[in-house]
């Protein structure tokens, strides 16, 4: 199986992606995934195409927006939804400018994301909810919805599209999709869709919410595009 590492696996908080690639490039790796905590230069694909000459994935916020725009596909707020597909459509295109094989971007989520933890200083980089959580029903046909529009552009770039899964201990009520029911509901509703495996993710969700990881990966792993650790 090939080896991918991705780009936030070095350094903390925002780092710079030229100083990421440097120091990937001489691991014998079989590819990288361009990750989401590197900070904005209007060279971000130029850096790529210096740095890197391997096979790549790209993430989410991969080319990173120039202001704090947090992507939430499941967002009840119209404009939060607007700017989210607008930027991972962007990101579409930007991956088929670079060679990526595929971008995965994160589903969507129950409630208003109001930061990163990483823009006040911390280490590591993670989200902070808001209080209120959108109905789920609700949310899925949101993102089910642009899912859809994303997949018409992954389809006519030549790029796979993915999203990521899911989990966590201290926000188990956050993600639209954590289950294996849940995620063959959405490939069933997004024909072509894939899924970005992220073990240490899914191992959380399968903690929070009580299903066998292992059986998980048995109903799933024809769907997996990569595996994250």
């Amino acid at each position: 199986m090939p080896v991918f590492a991705s780009t936030t696996s070095l350094g903390t908080g925002r780092t710079e992606l030229p100083d990421v690639l440097a120091a990937l490039a001489g691991l014998g790796l079989d590819g990288i995934e361009i990750g989401s905590t590197h900070r904005w230069r209007p060279d971000f694909a130029d850096c790529i195409r210096t740095n890197w000459q391997g096979p790549l994935l790209t993430h989410n916020y991969c080319p990173p927006a120039e202001d704090d725009l947090i992507i939430n596909l499941g967002s009840a707020d119209p404009i939060t939804r607007a700017k989210s597909l607008g930027h991972a459509d962007a990101c579409i295109h930007f991956a088929a400018r670079v060679g990526a094989q595929a971008y995965t971007v994160h589903a969507g989520f129950l409630a208003e994301v109001q930061g990163a933890t990483s823009e006040r200083g911390a280490k590591a980089f993670d989200f902070a909810f808001g209080a209120e959580r959108t109905d789920r029903a609700a949310a899925v046909e949101r993102i089910v919805a642009a899912l859809n529009q994303l997949m018409a552009t992954a389809k006519e770039s030549g790029v796979d599209l993915a999203v990521e899964t899911e989990g966590s201990l201290t926000s188990p009520d956050v993600f639209a999709f954590e289950t294996a029911d849940a995620y063959e509901n959405l490939l069933a509703h997004v024909p072509g869709l894939k899924l970005n495996f992220n073990l240490a993710h899914s191992a959380l969700a399968a903690k929070a919410r009580g299903f066998d990881l292992a059986a998980f990966i048995d109903r799933l792993g024809d769907k997996f595009i990569a595996c994250v650790y």
